[in-house]
This record gives C-alpha cells, structure tokens and sequence, in this order.
C-alpha cells in the first residue's frame, strides 16, 4: 500500500454528518460493563475504483474488506468519499496470516463493517463497536468469528 494513495482523516474533523454516523474516538459500554472506543483515525477512500486497486495484504485488496451486506447509513454506503478505520490494515495483515495458516484461499463476508448506530431508538447492543466475520474456504466450509473490539 502507498501513501500517495490514501489520506489519513481525523474523524473529528470529518463533516458533521459524517461524525454523526461514524462517533470517531466515542466510548460504548458492552453488557458486561467492558468499554469499546470506535475507531478515531480513518482512511479516505475517494472511489470503488481506488479500493479495487490498492491490496493491502498479498491475498486481500481494500475492496473485499470495505464491502458490507447490510445496514449501513445511506451516505456511509452510497456516496464517496467513504472512510474506513485505519486498523483496516491490521485485519488485512491477520487475514493473511490465517489465510497462510489454514493453507487455501479464503472469502470474507463483513456484516455492516463496525456497527453503526442507525437510530438512538436503537437498542444499545445494535451499536456496539465490533465485527462479524464469515470466513470462506475453497471448500465453501464456513468458519465464523465475532469480535468485538
């Protein structure tokens, strides 16, 4: 990855609307009463192109790691530039260790990215800051793990 292709964005300074969705650097308490602070520092990703075009891992371009399947607020989902947390190099770098690990190529399946808090009427557990991973072999065998961060 080369840093003439992505910007690095403080997410307090993104537009308010922006803020509103993506809470940079704000806590959650979990059921356990465990703090989670969502992601501050995002990447600006300026097209569908871009995030096709930059690998952040041997295996994995920024595309297949940015793709979510439901829920995300309209302009997270449908307008560029989008902003992806930073530590999305870190899950590149893990995925390809695993990827080395179990020795076959594998498909992810993001289930709405971090979750994102849609509505304050919301309850609490629909915007706690984690991810849902479903893993894909070659052999279509799933292995699934949640985590949350």
């Amino acid at each position: 990855m080369s840093s003439e292709v992505f910007r690095a964005i403080d997410g307090l300074k993104l537009p308010a609307e922006h803020r509103a969705l993506l809470r940079p650097g704000e806590s959650e308490s979990d059921s356990h009463e465990n703090v989670h602070h969502l992601p501050r520092f995002f990447y600006e990703v300026a097209s569908w192109q871009e995030a096709h075009e930059v690998r952040l891992a041997p295996h994995f371009k920024l595309a297949e790691l940015m793709t979510v399947d439901c829920r995300e607020a309209e302009p997270l989902l449908r307008e560029f530039p989008h902003y992806v947390p930073c530590a999305i190099i870190l899950l590149a770098r893990f995925l390809e260790d695993f990827r080395r690990e179990v020795d076959a190529p594998i498909f992810v399946s993001a289930n709405g990215g971090y979750r994102r808090l849609l509505t304050r009427s919301a309850a609490p557990k629909a915007f706690m800051p984690g991810v849902q991973l479903r893993i894909f072999t070659e052999s279509a065998t799933p292995f699934s793990m949640t985590q949350n961060q």
